[in-house]
């Protein structure tokens, strides 16, 4: 009786072993991914963002701010329009966080976006573009910056 309780006690702290390294192993790849990744493209700054302007071409924009993270292209069968939407930032974990992106529609610029924690804070639309943004999120949204 007893040799089958110790088996049986041993065995099940296999088992919690087992589990404890399996969440130690979520837990350790989900830091790595979260800090590790790399969420802001090369060089972006404040002067960059705001230099930009509704009608620049393509090349124009990626000269002023570097190659993107990702770019998504839709055809016209898609949206209506030849389109590209451009990652220069991306957010965290269920949106926290800050995301940059540029539209070019038919090869021009057509808007900026940029979100804190899925809340755009800035949208520069059909040559509305304000030049001003709190220096508080500035320094949130590019900490080099």
């Amino acid at each position: 009786m007893i040799l089958v309780l110790n088996k049986t006690i041993h065995m099940l702290f296999k088992i919690i072993k087992f589990i404890f390294i399996f969440i130690l192993s979520i837990i350790i790849i989900y830091i790595g991914a979260t800090f590790l990744d790399r969420n802001f493209a090369e060089g972006i700054t404040k002067e960059k963002i705001l230099s930009l302007e509704p009608g620049m071409t393509k090349e124009r924009v990626v000269d002023i701010l570097g190659k993107p993270l990702d770019a998504t292209h839709y055809t016209k069968e898609q949206t209506g329009e030849d389109s590209d939407v451009y990652l220069y930032a991306r957010s965290r974990f269920m949106g926290s966080g800050v995301e940059i992106n540029v539209a070019l529609v038919d090869g021009k610029l057509e808007g900026i976006g940029l979100e804190l924690d899925d809340i755009y804070f800035y949208k520069c639309y059909e040559k509305d573009c304000p030049k001003i943004i709190s220096s508080y999120l500035w320094k949130y949204l590019i900490p080099n910056d």
